[in-house]
């Protein structure tokens, strides 16, 4: 294979990647029936994840980039 066309194909490969994280993702969202919110502080923004019912709890975690792990 062509050095370019193996390169094309790994970028493809990423995107598809990734557009099926963000679909698996979605999905579990909608059956946990969590939803996405923003909250801006200080002029940054910063996602997180609501739903449920009862008292608020709070989880911050310290291992990744994603609010699902």
């Amino acid at each position: 294979m062509l050095p370019d066309m193996w390169a094309t194909l790994q970028r493809l490969e990423l995107q598809i990647g990734s557009l099926m994280y963000r679909s698996l993702f979605g999905g579990l969202r909608l059956i946990a029936r969590l939803r996405r919110e923003v909250v801006v502080v200080n002029g940054l923004e910063l996602p997180y994840l609501r739903g449920g019912k009862g008292p608020t709890l709070v989880l911050i975690h310290g291992f990744g980039d994603r609010k699902e792990t």
